[in-house]
């Protein structure tokens, strides 16, 4: 970024407001904190574990005034177009982010049942588990977002649509959605946001919350690879429409396309 740059106010003039769905284990936390860094902390809410930045239950979204809403919220809430925002949201190859999930909660101190159930089982264990919070996050996670949210009562609300069914659900919902990046092409999509929606953002990605000593898909022997595709069998179905239906026809002639690829966190 250059010197001067954050202190200069038509460069930091936003164009538009925005709503970013923030996906766990997509590059969220990451956006957030240069977001904040090149915009002010002010300039953002933050709605997570249903609570938002100051502990208040959250609001209806024409009722925050901030630039950007960001949080673990699904399009449940966000289906409400009055409040006139821009949707923003980024996923990752399914595989990994599960993956990518499991070796973080392995490796934060933390008291709550994912960490700690994460921290005692064996991956194999950790994916076969039918404990609630952590089906809630490994068990098609991305495409429950984008169906409704991420809680466990959504899915039973659910329980009697078929697969297909879900995927239509899903695929009608990413239409609300001004853009859909992926973590795998983060530094290429940054560069298309910077242009389209004037954010300014550095184009030095910082990984943060990044999983230490993970596994990767190529490192899976074959039975863990089937439980991990169990799990994400619809996350994978829709990744891969979105990755060929949608994504390569959110970009403009001329937009910036960067070469480097942001792995995930």
């Amino acid at each position: 970024m250059a010197e001067g740059a954050k202190n200069n106010p038509e460069e930091t003039r936003l164009r538009d407001r925005f709503v970013i769905m923030h996906i766990p284990k997509c590059a969220g936390t990451t956006l957030r904190k240069m977001l904040e860094a090149r915009h002010g902390s002010a300039s953002l809410v933050q709605l997570y574990s249903r609570k938002d930045q100051f502990g208040k239950p959250y609001k209806a979204l024409k009722e925050y005034t901030q630039s950007f809403v960001i949080g673990h919220v699904g399009v449940d809430y966000l289906l409400d177009k009055e409040h006139g925002r821009k949707l923003v949201t980024f996923m990752r190859d399914p595989v990994e982010r599960v993956l990518s999930h499991y070796y973080y909660w392995r490796s934060i101190s933390e008291n709550s049942m994912g960490p700690k159930l994460a921290a005692c089982l064996s991956l194999k264990d950790f994916l076969s588990s039918d404990v609630v919070a952590v089906r809630r996050q490994i068990s098609n996670l991305q495409a429950w977002m984008f169906i409704s949210n991420i809680d466990m009562m959504s899915r039973h609300r659910a329980a009697c649509c078929s697969i297909d069914e879900l995927f239509e659900k899903a695929i009608e919902n990413t239409r609300i959605f001004d853009f859909i990046g992926f973590t795998e092409n983060f530094d290429k999509d940054l560069a298309h946001l910077n242009v389209k929606y004037n954010w300014g953002l550095s184009s030095e990605v910082d990984i943060l919350n990044k999983s230490p000593d993970r596994k990767s898909a190529a490192e899976l022997d074959e039975e863990t690879m089937d439980l991990v595709r169990g799990v994400t069998r619809l996350d994978r179905r829709l990744y891969q429409y979105v990755k060929k239906q949608i994504y390569p026809y959110q970009f403009a002639t001329g937009v910036p396309e960067g070469d480097t690829q942001f792995i995930g966190n």
